[in-house]
């Protein structure tokens, strides 16, 4: 391939990329959305007495739910981690050395991802302050009842 074929091949991989990107962060939304959800309606049906659970029984069911969307987020985000640092490496290629090009290679870089993506506490935020939410709730209950 010559140079103009290997930048065209990069540009297209890179609309590609955004293209993966757009939808794990639309899908993300969507995870965060439904947890909130479940979140909220199990919520107002305990504060309402709609179903009798003790205040045990109401953390445990928090708790499950923000494990099992927690871990649904972050399988989605070791996808979207190794999706970004390709778009880095075809970024880099684009700036500077188009030559050496080795793509696309979109595939491969989602396959090979790492199973632990690194820790950042900002993908953690969201479940946190829900499970604060759910504290001041009770509070609230109390101080109310």
């Amino acid at each position: 391939m010559n140079t103009t074929e290997k930048l065209n091949v990069a540009l297209e991989e890179r609309k590609l990329i955004q293209t993966i990107i757009e939808s794990h962060e639309t899908i993300r939304m969507k995870i965060l959305g439904w947890c909130i959800t479940i979140f909220t309606a199990l919520t107002v049906a305990f504060h309402t007495n709609k179903i009798q659970l003790s205040i045990g029984e109401y953390y445990i069911f928090i708790g499950v739910i923000f494990i099992v969307f927690f871990l649904i987020d972050y399988v989605n985000r070791t996808t979207f981690e190794a999706v970004i640092n390709r778009s880095n490496d075809v970024e880099e290629f684009i700036r500077t050395d188009i030559e050496n090009y080795d793509g696309p290679k979109i595939e491969d870089s989602i396959q090979n991802r790492s199973a632990w993506i690194s820790f950042n506490v900002r993908f953690l935020i969201p479940y946190v302050a829900l499970f604060c939410i759910a504290g001041m709730s009770y509070l609230a209950k109390v101080i109310v009842d």
